[in-house]
């Protein structure tokens, strides 16, 4: 049977496979850096072209795709898991 983080992980980039553009490219902006400031996260992402990027963290973040730390965002933990075991991914 396979692991609990990897159940989870699959069924999260699975939800991460059916996003918007924009929704993609923050989702993979976290997945290339895993935790970022909230600041640093909004400054790149609009260097990168995403219009609203907060609005954008924030439906992550209710979809269960980006974890809400201390003033920063993170991958949730099945993620940072399955990252850290096979590699970062692209959807």
């Amino acid at each position: 049977m396979a692991e609990e983080w990897l159940i989870e992980a699959s069924r999260l980039l699975e939800k991460a496979r059916r996003l918007s553009r924009d929704e993609k490219a923050v989702f993979n902006y976290f997945m290339d850096n895993v935790s970022v400031g909230t600041i640093r996260a909004v400054k790149e992402l609009k260097y990168k072209g995403v219009s609203d990027p907060m609005k954008i963290i924030m439906k992550l973040v209710d979809e269960g795709l980006l974890e809400k730390g201390y003033d920063c965002f993170n991958l949730p933990k099945p993620l940072r898991v399955y990252r850290t075991r096979r590699g970062p991914v692209k959807v």
